[in-house]
């Protein structure tokens, strides 16, 4: 069991590696804590500050303020200083325990009863510590767990060298419906709440329906050469031998026998004639 701890301690945490993470993680928490504090009033925060005349609406959301300053400074600032790019999990763990300190320890700074001395100042600057990390730990927990599932997702559709770059397409509900190489999908076409896609294998041309939607394909995909060239279809332009224009538009036929031509509406042709 705690060789299982430490294990997990030392793996490599592949989150907040880039900044868009790292200021969904900021405003998630700041705009949450202004939230959470003013609506709720939780751990009976009339009694978090010494400062009368201030409003509790003001105090209350200044702590999220003050947070996403602080967590902007620590995320942008302090950690290219120290030249951290990648965090260990237990390394991250001690890093959210110093944001907590110094935020919770600025808010003492700011708020807190100066005037007391000894045992009393001590539980001052705890509660505040305590109050501190009750209100930021949610949000950022939520936010780190939401990035771990959306990076879960995406390793779905990432090129797989050890699977000979096979395309896996999921359903609404996450389920893998098909795994295919990629020169053997031809094209998608959409069908309702479904869509089809279109494949080769020893018997010609073959069928498979899956609950989804081209848009969400066109993104899940897009490692890939698959693209969007109409609003009901998506063509692999590495299986396209041949763009024809005609008095309807442009059409792409492509390099399978008895394969139907694909049409490509006036939106997308730029981009598919740049593509091949």
């Amino acid at each position: 069991m705690q060789a299982s701890i430490v294990k997990w301690l030392n793996k490599p945490l592949d989150l907040l590696e880039n900044n868009k993470d790292r200021w969904i993680l900021i405003i998630t928490t700041g705009v949450f804590s202004i939230l959470f504090l003013n609506l709720y009033n939780p751990f009976n925060v009339s009694n978090w500050h010494s400062i009368e005349s201030i409003p509790l609406f003001l105090i209350l959301s200044s702590y999220g303020i003050i947070g996403i300053f602080i967590l902007s400074i620590s995320q942008f600032l302090i950690r290219p200083l120290f030249g951290i790019k990648n965090f260990k999990i237990k390394s991250f763990i001690l890093w959210f325990i110093c944001e907590v300190m110094i935020l919770g320890f600025v808010m003492f700074l700011i708020y807190g009863d100066k005037g007391l001395q000894g045992y009393d100042l001590l539980m001052e600057i705890l509660r505040s510590l305590k109050y501190t990390f009750l209100v930021i730990a949610l949000p950022y927990v939520a936010v780190l767990y939401y990035l771990h599932s959306s990076r879960q997702k995406q390793k779905f559709f990432q090129v797989d060298k050890s699977e000979k770059n096979i395309i896996k397409i999921l359903d609404e509900n996450q389920n893998v419906r098909i795994a295919i190489e990629p020169d053997k999908l031809l094209f998608i076409k959409n069908a309702d709440n479904y869509v089809e896609i279109f494949y080769t294998n020893i018997e010609g041309i073959s069928k498979e329906l899956v609950r989804t939607s081209l848009k969400r394909l066109e993104s899940e995909l897009s490692d890939f050469k698959i693209r969007r060239c109409h609003r009901s279809y998506m063509v692999n332009i590495k299986n396209v031998s041949l763009s024809k224009k005609t008095r309807k538009g442009l059409n792409l036929e492509l390099r399978i026998e008895n394969a139907p031509l694909i049409p490509v509406s006036k939106n997308y042709a730029p981009d598919i004639l740049n593509e091949l």
